[in-house]
């Protein structure tokens, strides 16, 4: 049951920081006019592994529900449901990703959808001022 209960709780988290990597970059699009569908460009290479991280935590549970431990698993999953939406969105700790992100696919691109990527680089750092601005520090730039 440990073991299963460590995955669970290993996944849980995992599954948590993909989503709010996701929901940051959905919160910079909406800052910054752009259509939702431009978080993709935000996002690392890595993103997509984070359907691992559902998969076992979801397999996890079906252990534990299996070896006879349901509410177990049940907890586990309400816990990390809660977290996911009750947890603030640490937008400071992705702007710098971002930044990097839409950078290096700015390079690869045609001339019009350079236009697209520098205005999401804008966008990026227009949330970054906003963001100090409520916390009372000073911006630096990315």
């Amino acid at each position: 049951m440990l073991w299963a209960l460590a995955i669970l709780i290993a996944a849980g988290i995992g599954e948590t920081y993909f989503f709010l990597l996701q929901r940051s970059a959905l919160q910079v699009c909406r800052a910054g006019d752009l259509p939702t569908r431009m978080r993709f460009q935000m996002l690392p290479r890595y993103y997509r592994a984070g359907w691992l991280f559902i998969i076992a935590k979801w397999l996890a549970a079906g252990i534990l529900v299996f070896q006879g431990h349901w509410l177990v698993a049940l907890i586990g999953i309400l816990v990390f449901f809660l977290f996911s939406m009750l947890i603030p969105v640490p937008h400071e700790a992705f702007f710098e990703l971002f930044y990097r992100e839409l950078e290096e696919k700015r390079k690869n691109v045609d001339p019009l959808n350079q236009m697209v990527l520098k205005r999401a680089l804008e966008a990026v750092d227009e949330k970054f001022k906003i963001t100090h601005r409520f916390h009372g520090t000073k911006y630096e730039g990315p």
